[in-house]
């Protein structure tokens, strides 16, 4: 699972550490006020697309929903620490969720603990590009389908195949 190291990230004096519940609750008041959140992810579950290290933004949930494919940080309900997986699908009870690397969904988690969406994501220094909403939106449909994994790994094996050459 993709969690959340317990990090705020100062620009002045480097980073300061807290308690994973403590800094849940930090980034649900900052979000609540409107404001944006930037954290370093940890973790494999999102990879390739968040990776271990990744600076991330979380934003507001604008709309008040989110929709299918966003990448949501949410407050896990197993260790009440903040995550961040893709939304793949929505029930009468709330909402799906899965890392992109994960084996197996999240469950059904209660829309009132996703507290926003990714918006940026930062890698060695340089801003990534997000992927747009058809594409967001088909990686949801692989993941929920248990196809994600499969299709990622025999990407990377035809891109290294290719680098051989």
């Amino acid at each position: 699972m993709t969690v959340v190291r317990p990090e705020i990230h100062v620009r002045k004096g480097g980073e300061k550490r807290l308690a994973a519940e403590a800094f849940s609750g930090l980034v649900s008041d900052i979000l609540s006020r409107g404001k944006k959140v930037r954290f370093k992810a940890a973790g494999g579950s999102m990879s390739p697309f968040v990776k271990d290290g990744d600076i991330v933004s979380i934003s507001p949930l604008k709309s008040g929903k989110p929709r299918l494919g966003d990448v949501v940080g949410f407050i896990n309900p197993a260790s009440s620490g903040l995550a961040l997986h893709r939304l793949v699908g929505e029930t009468s009870r709330g909402y799906l969720i899965r890392g992109d690397n994960s084996l197996e969904p999240d469950g059904e988690i209660d829309g009132r603990r996703i507290l926003g969406r990714m918006t940026s994501i930062e890698r060695d220094g340089r801003k990534m590009k997000m992927e747009r909403y058809p594409q967001r939106l088909l990686i949801a449909l692989l993941s929920r389908a248990g196809f994600l994994r499969g299709v990622v790994s025999g990407l990377r094996k035809v891109f290294r195949r290719a680098g051989a050459k």
